[in-house]
């Protein structure tokens, strides 16, 4: 037995029904709550009349909806994720960025503004991989594709020379988070228009994913402090250090949860984790960060004692964004892979 199945069935003094996929059923049925009629998935349940929305956190949101699908085959979860993402291409602005929305869940106003164009963006992107990756469509992808283009047109506004973006146009600053999620989007890019077979885009759209990977790793990395700088600003200047959760370790988290395996990512789990695990102060946040991260470096017995310490938690009252978080992890701890789902399934 799976030491996560003994971990499952230890609980079942707290949650008689512990098992995967009626987890994911009870994560895809909370996040329901705070989707509209016609797609948006709100910060907060739809009966909180005054509202808003966030698309960043929402793209998250849809992800553990795809998840729930693939774990109970139950269409209604795939059908609202795909919602969420039409929605998204509704509300594009014609250079592919899209705002954040405040109002009634029936009246929802743009706010004019957004909290970054790139990561937006790239999370977008990566909705909309695992959309696919849970039922392979290609008829949803061509019908998604400009979307996609339009989104890497998003991302382009910022890209920097040194193949890095910039959070938006009027706040100059690098992100390591923004970055480490752009990447992804235009890595699963590469991969979407591969499939739809278009090759030239497929390569531009590859190629755009590699440079930012090496510049990534090149510009970010702070040998003296043995962890990922959080900001480059624009005088070259980096913030780094581990002193606080938000945004130092947090951030390097995410690197090593998001970005490929790699001895470098390994080694600084290694060394986060001899570092700062006593100081973790136990927040549903944190916990789903250290479980992620340890899944991206391979460290099994760490993933399963965060998920342990998660489940045994009220996770049903976390917000959308980390439930979608949660069903990622407990799916890919279930079933032994990483962050997305094995490639060989994947084909039509």
């Amino acid at each position: 037995m799976r030491l996560l199945a003994f971990l499952l069935y230890s609980l079942s003094a707290v949650l008689p029904d512990a098992e995967e996929g009626i987890l994911l059923k009870k994560i895809g049925e909370q996040i329901l709550r705070f989707q509209t009629k016609d797609g948006a998935i709100l910060m907060k349940p739809c009966e909180e009349n005054e509202n808003y929305l966030i698309p960043y956190f929402s793209n998250f949101a849809s992800i553990g909806l795809s998840i729930a699908y693939k774990a109970t085959k139950e269409e209604k979860y795939l059908k609202s994720a795909k919602a969420w993402l039409e929605w998204y291409v509704k509300h594009l602005n014609p250079d592919g960025t899209i705002y954040d929305y405040k109002g009634s869940p029936s009246e929802l106003n743009p706010t004019m503004d957004y909290d970054s164009s790139d990561a937006y963006a790239g999370t977008f992107i990566t909705a909309i991989w695992f959309a696919y990756s849970v039922k392979p469509d290609k008829l949803f992808l061509k019908k998604i594709y400009p979307a996609v283009k339009k989104a890497i047109e998003g991302i382009k506004l910022t890209l920097q020379d040194d193949n890095l973006t910039f959070a938006k146009l009027t706040h100059p600053v690098k992100y390591l988070m923004d970055n480490v999620e752009t990447w992804q989007g235009l890595h699963y890019a590469g991969k979407i228009a591969e499939l739809l077979g278009f090759r030239d885009d497929a390569r531009y759209f590859s190629q755009l994913a590699s440079s930012m990977l090496d510049s990534l790793e090149k510009q970010f990395w702070d040998a003296e402090n043995h962890c990922y700088a959080w900001a480059i600003y624009t005088n070259g200047a980096k913030a780094s250090g581990l002193k606080r959760w938000y945004p130092e370790q947090m951030a390097n988290l995410m690197a090593i949860a998001w970005l490929p395996p790699s001895s470098r990512r390994k080694e600084l789990y290694v060394f986060l984790r001899k570092e700062l695990v006593t100081k973790i102060k136990q927040g549903a946040d944190e916990l789903i960060w250290w479980a992620m991260a340890s899944q991206g470096a391979g460290a099994k017995e760490d993933t399963e004692l965060f998920l342990f310490k998660l489940l045994k938690g009220d996770f049903l009252s976390l917000p959308p964004y980390q439930l979608g978080h949660l069903a990622r992890i407990i799916y890919c701890e279930g079933k032994g892979e990483r962050e997305g789902f094995n490639q060989n399934s994947l084909k039509e």
